[in-house]
């Protein structure tokens, strides 16, 4: 395999020119895929068509009214809403709010449909009737409606009465792309028109489109900033380390190459960037830069003692091996991430998999031809040239191996056990980072009116029956009675509700006959009297299907984790097919509770890759290291970082989301580089017959790994103030590995190696 590519490496040195042309146009072939690029931010990029969880819940879009919203909520401080001044604000921006892009109705307690009795008649208006009639008292008359209605009270407005809001349905188009930004631009409208004409209410706004269009905020928002920064924190750094800015430069004119064509590549591959893959030049950049570092360290140091030129070609020479073998174990990393169930953290892995792939291929032919224009010859030095720290502090493992093998070994075991306690929870809101307006208005909102949690069943009539069936009715009714005691649930909305007033209305709103009605004839009836009574417009597609056969039941949750929410599915489930006798409660669904699921499944899948990954790359080293104990060895360093960081974490953080499942891909595609060059420089030592191949190896590889690990940390300490919560968390889970690979590296391995080899008479160190 090296033998294929030092030809590659040493024509790129004779014959620059071509070299550069060549590069030139893979650089133009690759970088005219960018204009391709996209951005994917519909929530729904995150869950693979065939997803079970999501076929359900479109399943329940397309019997009843689609559930994506935008919802707007307004509160007072001072007081409650039931004034005249905030009753014909709210009833403003109801009618206000039909104005967002592709929205088809608009829901509020302004616009709900209130019953009451007349005569032998029913009659039907908007609860707000009394405020447009201008009725005596009508703020009194409207705030006793609101509080009678189990389907307002909670709901639409808070049972304080100091917040309400307005639900619009928005049914937007398949290319979102085009649309989103529109129903935002209106939003903000709407925002500003509120605030002037009523500067006292405070507007919160939340909703799943408002979730999508947050995710294009942040996946510009990181892409515009992240990237920036960590530019000038690698110049920074590499010229501090190699006092050589030109240094510095040639590294970064490299990865930002490999960064180009990678992303020109996915442009070209039809992939979408999305808040997962936003951060994937910082990723880029940071592993790319480890194969860099290793080119320049060297020819710094050996260029003191040989030619300039051939300083470059014995710099590749002596880090052709590990690097190739680097960006092989590093692409299997991040390719282990195609176990995901969520696509894109799949791209994030294909994605920085190629750019690892051009970053090795340009560090050993592209970075080279940089480095042999003497015409611009560098005055830089390696600040870590001196071998005798590394030496000492090598050879002083040696007496204590076993106590750090033993040590290590007691670490790891405290690990497993902690990981015990820790727990695989998720909550979506906080996917989004603090300081983002979507979650700041999501927390207001879920403090004063829970409105974006929601667990949905479709409930269906057995045997063929209708919903106005009495037995069908008392079903529902106990199925919405038993998920309204259930902790964590604020509001449950069903049917049974509507039927249970009707026949109040019916019977001289005589609260004797607030109860369901006996007969199916009775309650068919009082359906079509009360939707022939509705204005124009208005139908309860939101709760029952079109044939009459099923109807919706909406329960509105407390903020809670991943895991509570699949619990109370599950329990709701199993009550229902214990209890249920004339009605199927179907599979829960609704926006958290199918990323709840894609939680689960992700660290299924993700222990299964990451297995795989660990046994590919630890086979990879056995072959290319031609022995199968170093080979296993280099497992060890490999795994012990992610477990001891995932111990560390579960101590002091106590749970982990959906991020959690890919740290150990992503670390395992990071950590491996450090290991490989050291094992690959230990048996090329060990083979010549060293007398202290351990310490040697630290000596000549330390160096360069000590930088690169700083670079990789500076990358990802970077990558944790990313906009996307869930990526910044990943990216401090990745963090502490790295620091714990260090350790790893500089302790743990040589120790290992110790314990390995035979002892040699007359060696420095030997006891």
């Amino acid at each position: 395999m090296y033998r294929f590519f030092w030809p590659i490496a040493d024509l790129s040195l004779r014959h620059r020119t071509i070299g550069l042309s060549l590069w030139l146009a893979l650089i133009v072939l690759c970088c005219a895929g960018l204009p391709r690029l996209s951005i994917a931010y519909d929530y729904r990029s995150f869950f693979d068509d065939a997803n079970p969880e999501l076929a359900s819940f479109n399943q329940i879009e397309n019997q009843y009214t689609a559930t994506d919203s935008v919802n707007l909520v307004i509160h007072r401080a001072d007081g409650d809403l039931f004034n005249t001044a905030d009753l014909k604000t709210l009833d403003w921006l109801t009618e206000r709010s039909l104005a967002i892009p592709y929205s088809t109705r608009s829901q509020s307690m302004a616009n709900f449909q209130y019953s009451d009795a007349a005569g032998d008649d029913i009659l039907v208006e908007p609860l707000i009737a009394p405020l447009r009639q201008n009725t005596a008292n009508a703020p009194n008359i409207i705030e006793e409606r609101a509080q009678s209605q189990a389907l307002v009270r909670g709901r639409l407005i808070s049972a304080d009465g100091m917040t309400a809001q307005v639900i619009v349905t928005v049914r937007l188009p398949a290319d979102q792309g085009n649309v989103l930004p529109a129903v935002k631009d209106e939003v903000e409208a709407i925002a500003e028109e509120l605030a002037q004409r009523a500067p006292a209410l405070r507007l919160a706004t939340t909703g799943v489109v408002m979730l999508s269009s947050a995710f294009f905020d942040i996946t510009v928002q990181d892409m515009v900033q992240l990237f920036p920064i960590m530019g000038v924190l690698v110049v920074g750094v590499l010229t501090w380390f190699f006092s050589s800015f030109r240094a510095a430069g040639y590294c970064l004119l490299v990865i930002s190459l490999s960064i180009g064509m990678a992303m020109g590549l996915a442009g070209w591959w039809g992939l979408a960037l999305t808040p997962a893959t936003g951060p994937v030049p910082v990723v880029i950049m940071t592993v790319a830069l480890v194969d860099s570092v290793h080119i320049v360290s060297t020819f710094l140091r050996l260029r003191t003692s040989m030619a300039h030129k051939d300083a470059v070609r014995r710099a590749i020479f002596n880090n052709l091996r590990p690097i190739i073998l680097t960006s092989i174990t590093t692409a299997v990393g991040f390719l282990s991430l195609n176990f995901s169930d969520t696509p894109p953290f799949r791209e994030f892995g294909n994605i920085a998999a190629m750019g690892t792939i051009f970053a090795g291929l340009a560090s050993i032919s592209l970075l080279p031809m940089l480095l042999c224009n003497t015409a611009m010859a560098m005055a830089g030095t390696d600040r870590f040239a001196s071998a005798q720290p590394l030496l000492s502090f090598t050879r002083a493992l040696r007496p204590v191996r076993w106590i750090i093998v033993v040590a290590l070994l007691g670490a790891g075991i405290s690990a497993i056990w902690a990981l015990r306690s820790i727990d695989v929870e998720d909550n979506f809101v906080e996917w989004i980072g603090q300081g983002q307006p979507f979650r700041q208005n999501a927390e207001f909102i879920q403090d004063k009116l829970p409105a974006l949690f929601t667990l949905q069943f479709s409930v269906a009539a057995r045997d063929g029956k209708q919903v106005t069936e009495p037995a069908y009715l008392r079903d529902l009714e106990a199925l919405r009675t038993h998920l309204e005691r259930a902790p964590g649930v604020a509001h449950v909305a069903s049917f049974d509700l509507v039927m249970r007033r009707l026949n109040r209305n019916l019977n001289g709103n005589d609260p004797a006959f607030d109860r369901l009605p006996e007969s199916p004839e009775l309650a068919a009836q009082y359906l079509l009297l009360y939707e022939l009574s509705l204005p124009f417009g208005e139908d309860l597609t939101t709760l029952l299907t079109i044939d009459r056969s099923a109807s919706r039941l909406v329960a509105t949750l407390e903020p809670q984790s991943s895991r509570q929410m699949r619990a109370l599915r599950a329990e709701t489930i199993a009550w229902a097919e214990q209890n249920l006798m004339s009605a199927t409660a179907g599979a829960g669904t609704g926006t958290n509770m199918i990323f709840a699921e894609l939680t689960a499944s992700n660290t299924r899948s993700m222990f299964i890759g990451s297995l795989i990954a660990a046994m590919g790359i630890g086979l990879i080293l056995m072959v290319a290291l031609r022995t199968w104990r170093l080979g296993l060895l280099s497992l060890l360093p490999n795994i012990v970082p992610p477990l001891l960081a995932f111990g560390v974490w579960a101590g002091l953080v106590g749970s982990v989301g959906l991020y959690g499942a890919f740290v150990v891909s992503v670390s395992l595609g990071l950590v491996v580089d450090a290991t490989v060059h050291m094992l690959e420089k230990y048996a090329s030592f060990a083979a010549s017959g060293s007398a202290e191949p351990v310490a040697q190896t630290v000596a000549e590889v330390g160096p360069p790994i000590l930088i690169s690990s700083a670079v990789l940390m500076t990358g990802f300490a970077v990558i944790t103030f990313s906009t996307f919560a869930l990526i910044g968390l990943l990216a401090q889970l990745v963090l502490l590995t790295l620091i714990f690979a260090i350790l790893a590296d500089f302790i743990m391995l040589p120790a290992l190696l110790y314990c390995l080899e035979k002892p040699k008479a007359g060696s420095p160190g030997t006891p």
